[in-house]
């Protein structure tokens, strides 16, 4: 399972980043349109909230 938040595959970080670039706007999407009653202030990837 992965435990790592998604990061895009890009120069910025060596081409290390492990989602695509649907994986993390899927992700990045579905956080901007949570409402008042959605999480904040918490680490999570596109499955689920993650410790800190």
């Amino acid at each position: 399972m992965h435990n790592k938040p998604v990061a895009l595959v890009t120069d910025l970080n060596n081409f290390e980043g492990t989602g695509t670039v649907q994986q993390v706007a899927r992700h990045s999407a579905s956080l901007a349109l949570l409402d008042e009653s959605g999480h904040i202030g918490t680490f999570s990837n596109e499955r689920r909230q993650l410790p800190w």
